[in-house]
């Protein structure tokens, strides 16, 4: 019975069925389920089990004679010959993940070199940059609390609900767009709704389990053409009486490894009723010259983040 549950990994034999099904079975000679013995496991002990389960206990081995079937040395070569096709194909694939790493590395660093030049065109051209920058820089650190969602928002589901509900995006982007137009600057780019999987792993992933942690499935883009444009922007936002701020990531004075530039402000969109719950959101702001390479540098960046040695 230990040798099948470690094959296994933990399941019992004839695992669900009930004691009177169990004695049936074994009174009809039907051993446990070999299908569940896992590919690792060294066919010795594998061949022991199917010993041990015969019907008749004359027919079984005695103890000694499984101490020498399982002699430590036995058991060894078992599972070297078992497991050498295995060892080919990690080896295989560790070498696949090598040539992924050279790649992704390289065009890792042409995208931080196409960022730094964008920067330099910015500051050379840019009168605003100098005032955005000290602007965001205190923001950052009086919107620095770590954003999470209200009570009520105790499961993705109830959070999926809510977003595709009146007071979810629909409020979101509304408030959102229409503050935008009242600056008189950017382009509003309304995100879709995070999918319910992804958000569902994300929550256990990375928050353990905590989905009031999920704070951008609601989200939107907001594209500049310039500094002063995206200072603009940010002083009606904290500004707003309909908007509330939880967080500011400054990405502009703290840019990421690529040297990529931008900002993501956790908000929440108050509604006219204030009993009525709204979740946090998420708005990126972005320069024209960076968002237009976006696409290329976010999936090589991530994909050079989860790559061995890269955490």
């Amino acid at each position: 019975m230990v040798l099948y549950e470690i094959g296994t990994r933990g399941k019992l034999p004839f695992e669900g069925m009930p004691d009177f099904q169990i004695l049936r079975r074994v009174d009809q000679k039907i051993n446990p389920n070999m299908n569940e013995i896992k590919s690792f496991y060294p066919r010795t002990l594998r061949n022991i089990m199917v010993q041990c389960w015969k019907y008749k206990p004359k027919a079984r081995p005695s103890a000694m004679q499984i101490i020498k079937l399982i002699e430590p040395s036995t058991i060894i070569q078992d599972f070297e010959a078992t497991n050498a096709g295995l060892n080919e194909r990690v080896k295989s694939l560790q070498s696949i993940i090598d040539d992924v790493a050279i790649a992704v590395t390289s065009q890792n660093s042409q995208n931080k070199l196409k960022n730094i030049a964008h920067w330099d065109i910015i500051k050379k051209n840019d009168s605003n940059v100098k005032s955005l920058m000290d602007e965001l820089s205190i923001l950052s650190m009086s919107y620095s609390a770590q954003p999470i969602q209200a009570e009520v928002f105790k499961s993705v589901t109830v959070l999926m609900e809510n977003a595709k509900g009146p007071n979810g995006q629909i409020l979101f982007h509304r408030v959102l767009l229409q503050l935008v137009n009242e600056g008189g600057t950017g382009s509003y780019i309304k995100g879709p709704l995070k999918e319910k999987d992804r958000c569902e792993y994300k929550a256990q992933k990375d928050y353990e389990g905590n989905s009031r942690r999920l704070v951008d499935i609601i989200r939107s883009t907001i594209v500049f053409k310039s500094c002063g444009g995206m200072a603009r922007v940010v002083y009606l936002l904290k500004s707003s009486k309909n908007i509330s701020i939880i967080r500011i990531k400054d990405r502009v004075n703290n840019p990421l490894e690529t040297e990529y530039r931008d900002v993501l402000i956790n908000l929440k969109v108050v509604a006219e009723d204030k009993d009525i719950p709204c979740q946090i959101g998420e708005v990126q702001l972005h320069l024209e010259s960076f968002y237009r390479t976006k696409p290329q540098d976010h999936y090589t960046y991530d994909v050079h983040r989860i790559l061995p040695n890269n955490k």
